[in-house]
């Protein structure tokens, strides 16, 4: 058992050394492609950044396009748990409504748990409200951090994406 988890333990940190942990566009190609049962090539990210951002954001702001069609915008974006970064990405709807939250890489020990369906489920149709972690999002235990993290963080990117779709 204690051999296992020192070979998890070099795995991940070989992975965030190597710098894998993070999600790509061609990451959200293939997820979309499953989720629009397509072929990768017939999912388009077209990234644009909003004039209102810093220079130091790390968050990645693309319109969405399946088969030729748009489909609504897409924001990858990175949040931090209890000692770790974890990388999600957020599908709006062209009325800046939330259609699917997911988590694309967390290696965390602790807070995984928000990368459940089901708890991510609670953020569609989300559009901009305040969000209070607790209250309006389930608290999840063992999650907090990481909870409230993602929270927030979905909070201020609608923010954003209403901000710039309004101007």
């Amino acid at each position: 058992m204690v051999l296992m988890k020192v070979l998890k333990y070099k795995i991940l940190l070989a992975v965030a050394l190597l710098g894998f942990h993070e999600a790509t566009a061609f990451d959200l190609q293939k997820i979309f492609s499953k989720e629009f049962k397509t072929s990768p090539s017939n999912i388009e990210l077209q990234e644009f950044i909003p004039e209102y951002l810093a220079e130091d954001e790390t968050d990645q702001f693309f319109k969405l396009y399946a088969n030729k069609q748009g489909e609504g915008y897409v924001v990858l974006a990175k949040a931090k748990g209890k000692n770790d970064y974890f990388d999600f990405f957020v599908w709006y709807d062209f009325e800046i409504s939330v259609k699917l939250v997911k988590v694309v890489s967390y290696f965390s020990d602790h807070g995984g748990e928000i990368s459940g369906k089901k708890w991510l489920s609670q953020f569609i149709g989300y559009s901009g409200d305040e969000l209070e972690y607790g209250k309006d999002v389930q608290a999840i235990s063992g999650a907090t951090i990481s909870g409230k993290a993602i929270t927030s963080k979905i909070e201020e990117l609608t923010k954003k994406l209403r901000n710039y779709t309004e101007n």
